[in-house]
């Protein structure tokens, strides 16, 4: 037998066939990957070539000396530790605090369970510029200015989204498991954290990735919080490459390649969870 022959062997070696369907998708995912690619070139090009005429996609003369006055100059071990001090807090407090709201709403009975789950809905449509400013008065009221409290404790007690995402979650569940576990004794608390809890840890899973990333990306709130260089979180960090007569590009795409390695791993972790965590949110009613 010939390796031309239809045997299993070369059935199984045999590549995937491209439909029309998959062109769309390919261009698609090679748009998204240049801009990527460009920048870790950009990165590895010396300063003082970035933006010579000759200069192609991929760098002639490839050097790490941009990443390591990155890391000398933008201090950006510093910033990396500061984002994550942030980051972490933010999405373990988001994803307890949105799962326990969301099973209230879900799978209790209480007086004005949909008005308040309506109340927390319509925090998403109050921009995050008008809310700002009543936090920082707030805050500065009790003295917590230039600290990571501000940063920390809304985003972990108040995530309108992750409290819909469990709740559309908990819906999907069959009330035969609380009629099961009743029987059994359980009280609420018990068939929340023995029962239902283990079950969630795909939406758990994909809440947790969307909080990290956009703790980890978030400029605007630690711009207004944070006045310490000394507390400045990774963007901060970087915002510092523009000057008053330019950019240092070859410096800024440095700091991003940095930067992106987080939500990346984050990212590859946790990528079996989005799709099998948001399919539930058109779940219940």
């Amino acid at each position: 037998m010939t390796a031309t022959d239809s045997s299993p062997t070369a059935t199984h070696r045999r590549l995937p066939r491209i439909s029309r369907a998959h062109i769309p998708l390919i261009v698609g995912a090679i748009i998204m990957v240049l801009p990527l690619i460009y920048m870790i070139s950009v990165s590895l090009t010396p300063a003082d070539h970035v933006f010579d005429a000759d200069a192609g996609l991929l760098p002639k003369d490839p050097t790490i000396a941009s990443y390591l006055d990155a890391f000398a100059r933008l201090d950006l071990g510093r910033g990396f530790v500061n984002s994550l001090v942030i980051a972490v807090p933010v999405t373990v407090g988001a994803v307890i605090t949105s799962s326990m709201a969301g099973f209230a709403f879900a799978r209790l009975e209480f007086v004005g369970r949909t008005l308040w789950f309506l109340a927390i809905l319509m925090t998403i449509m109050v921009p995050v510029q008008v809310r700002l400013i009543a936090e920082y008065i707030g805050f500065s009221y009790v003295g917590l200015l230039d600290t990571y409290w501000p940063l920390i404790l809304p985003a972990a007690l108040n995530s309108a989204f992750g409290v819909f995402l469990m709740r559309q979650y908990f819906l999907s569940l069959p009330r035969e498991m609380d009629e099961a576990a009743e029987l059994d004794g359980a009280n609420p608390w018990q068939f929340f954290w023995q029962i239902v809890l283990p079950q969630a840890k795909a939406p758990m899973g994909a809440l947790a990735l969307f909080t990290f990333l956009a703790s980890w990306n978030d400029f605007f709130a630690p711009l207004i919080f944070l006045t310490s260089d000394s507390l400045f979180t990774l963007p901060l960090r970087m915002a510092s490459t523009a000057g008053l007569y330019g950019t240092e590009w070859a410096l800024l795409m440095a700091a991003a390649c940095v930067a992106i390695l987080p939500s990346l791993i984050a990212f590859i972790l946790l990528r079996k969870y989005i799709v099998a965590g948001v399919s539930f949110t058109g779940a219940g009613k």
